[in-house]
């Protein structure tokens, strides 16, 4: 079932209420015809095994980080595990589940700050659980949360603050309530995106208000191909926004001030029938793959007849960044939206570097020092596997 005239309205003045337009912003035209690269990356090496060590076998891989050395952090949040990881082998573990002082009760987000310190969002306790490099125990901070309760996925900026949407929850058709610290709010006018300063008696920031992720985790088949924000930290403490039905990446400062907005001349497509059959498979494979791995929690809704399916399917699929120049656009495969498809590499600035057309691995789940990126994958038996490279010095 298609959605009717006025909800699509409803929907295109939420995008335009999140992500206003100043008169200031430098528009960026990038050009229409792909630029190929061959990445043809070397892999360094990977982990993750069915019948492994316990160190290196996951029930799920919900966060990967590099901090300033190189050394690779992966988060298993139904374990409630942090492992370390350098150059392939185990170093050791980050904290471990309990009450007491250095130690989490449900871990569900992992960042990595520029001075070295690792930071364990534990949602059972509502802090940020912080770390040396070494594991040694650094005390935890708890914000002022009264702009927003933080939710995974997280990313850092360049000053040591965490980027999140708030912990939300669906209510009502078109609209959602979302979690702070003293009560619930309408996210009427779009979700926060948080700027979370980790030191103690810090306000949490502002940056941007985002398009709500309504329905999510309670019907799938009701929120096909609506266009969901990503973003992606990028140097100078900016922030790449994707959040529209337009091939369009917003950079803001973190403030929210839009600074540039990059464009290319690639344009949504019209929804057909043929994609709401390849997103009923979609939901049907993870539905039965959550079955085969005995999720833990809320497991995937099975697949529902009907598709309440967005009337375009946006240019843009997911965006990331790691805090350095290049932004990494994944657009969605043309045969099948549901799968990822080509990846538009472009400066901050306004460069396009160029399009990798074969990237079965997706965008990098983490960027560290000398080039070195992180991709979270499945291997056989859908074994969760984390999987290093190291990229060419100019895509860096």
């Amino acid at each position: 079932m298609r959605p009717s005239l006025p909800a699509i309205a409803i929907l295109s003045l939420a995008l335009v209420v999140a992500a206003p337009v100043s008169a200031q912003e430098e528009i960026v035209d990038l050009p229409a015809a792909d630029r190929p690269i061959d990445l043809n990356l070397e892999e360094l090496y990977s982990i993750g095994s069915i019948d492994g060590a316990e160190w290196e076998t996951f029930q799920t891989l919900d966060a990967a980080v590099f901090d300033r050395d190189g050394r690779l952090y992966l988060l298993d949040a139904p374990t409630a595990r942090v492992v370390a990881i350098r150059d392939g082998a185990f170093s050791h573990y980050l904290g471990q589940q309990g009450d007491g002082p250095g130690e989490y009760r449900r871990p569900e987000g992992l960042v990595a700050l520029p001075d070295g310190t690792l930071a364990v969002w534990d949602s059972g306790k509502r802090a940020f659980i912080l770390f040396a490099a070494d594991g040694s125990s650094l005390g935890q901070v708890a914000p002022d949360y009264s702009a927003g309760v933080p939710a995974a996925p997280m990313q850092s900026l360049s000053d040591g603050s965490v980027l999140a949407l708030p912990l939300h929850m669906v209510s009502g058709r078109w609209g959602e309530i979302y979690l702070t610290g003293d009560g619930r709010r309408s996210a009427a006018e779009g979700l926060p995106l948080l700027r979370v300063p980790l030191r103690r008696g810090a306000e949490i920031d502002l940056v941007t208000r985002v398009p709500g992720l309504q329905g999510e985790g309670v019907d799938p088949a009701s929120r096909a191909f609506a266009p969901r924000p990503s973003w992606g930290p990028v140097q100078g403490n900016r922030v790449a926004l994707a959040i529209s039905d337009e091939y369009e990446v917003r950079v803001v400062d973190r403030s929210g001030s839009l600074l540039t907005v990059l464009r290319r001349p690639i344009e949504a497509r019209r929804t057909t029938r043929a994609d709401e059959a390849a997103f009923r498979r979609f939901v049907q494979e993870r539905y039965e793959r959550s079955l085969r791995q005995g999720t833990r929690g809320l497991r995937p809704a099975p697949p529902s007849d009907e598709v309440n399916a967005h009337p375009v399917i946006p240019p843009i699929r997911r965006i990331t960044a790691g805090g350095a120049a290049k932004i990494w656009v994944q657009r969605p495969d043309d045969g099948d939206p549901m799968r990822s498809g080509p990846i538009d590499i472009l400066d901050v600035e306004g460069a396009y570097v160029g399009t990798v057309s074969d990237a079965p691995l997706g965008l990098p789940a983490a960027f560290g020092p000398d080039g070195l990126v992180a991709f979270l994958t499945t291997g056989e038996l859908d074994v969760p596997v984390a999987r290093v490279y190291r990229l060419p010095e100019g895509l860096r």
